[in-house]
């Protein structure tokens, strides 16, 4: 993957969290302020700007923020 800035990796973040957060949501998941997998609860379904940056780095669909690509 070529040089991307840092806007451009946030508006990718942001669409790959909003995949993820539909298939969640389609399969019955609903929000929680503590991950259950059993109880179908995830602390990350919430709009991307509302999570944190803990939030933002960890596998709620964000892979894109990975430390291996460069940021102009």
């Amino acid at each position: 993957m070529d040089d991307l800035d840092h806007g451009t990796l946030e508006q990718l973040a942001e669409a790959t969290h909003i995949v993820w957060m539909d298939g969640k949501l389609r399969d019955g998941w609903k929000y929680g302020t503590i991950t259950d997998k059993t109880k179908k609860i995830h602390s990350c379904l919430v709009p991307y700007d509302q999570l944190s940056e803990a939030g933002k780095d960890r596998t709620c669909g964000t892979w894109i923020r990975n430390e291996d690509l460069r940021v102009s």
